[in-house]
């Protein structure tokens, strides 16, 4: 029986930050809240309960979400987790950390002008880097040899897997543009469904 999620109709979750969400914190490896974190987990667990066998799990390796898939597998042993850094959140180079009013408007305004190649924080990830990875990443999971379950992972992979779901998981570079750009994602804790790869 199929379960909610994201990538081969399955789910990402979406760990509960203690930091303040007005930060960029991409890459930034702050811990998750640990009361809201168990309540994802519960939740997940419970959506996994008729599973017909143990879930596999793909997760991103920063500890905010390595703590929900700790605690999911906690509540459900029979769960898998592979750890996978494709499946972590963009990385802001030097605006990691910053309050996002705290970046500088030109900067951003660079940012989206060229939306695909900027690198962005100036030592960051482009866009198209960040896609090529995710999508390499589902391209992998999904294959002939393996199906994932579940992803746990990042507002910004869930994102970048909704506008590449949006064109038949094709990297379209020249659609690659910030008037494009998913601005959904599920709140902490929450995930999102999405037919499989190809």
């Amino acid at each position: 029986m199929p379960v909610p999620g994201l990538a081969p109709g399955h789910s990402a979750h979406r760990a509960t930050p203690r930091p303040p969400s007005a930060h960029c914190y991409g890459h930034t490896d702050w811990p998750a809240d640990a009361a809201h974190t168990q309540q994802a987990a519960t939740h997940l667990a419970a959506a996994l309960a008729h599973h017909p066998a143990g879930a596999t799990v793909r997760c991103s390796t920063l500890q905010r979400c390595q703590q929900l898939a700790n605690a999911l597998t906690a509540l459900k042993p029979d769960v898998t987790v592979i750890f996978d850094d494709r499946l972590t959140e963009m990385h802001f180079g030097q605006w990691e950390g910053l309050a996002w009013d705290e970046v500088d408007r030109l900067a951003l305004d660079a940012w989206a002008a060229d939306f695909a190649h900027h690198r962005v924080g100036h030592s960051g990830e482009s866009v198209l880097g960040f896609v090529q990875r995710v999508a390499q990443a589902a391209r992998h999971a999904h294959g002939p040899t393996r199906t994932d379950d579940l992803w746990i992972t990042h507002a910004g992979v869930i994102r970048a897997m909704h506008w590449l779901h949006q064109r038949q998981w094709r990297v379209e570079v020249s659609q690659l543009q910030a008037t494009h750009w998913p601005v959904h994602a599920p709140a902490y804790g929450e995930w999102s469904v999405l037919d499989p790869v190809g």
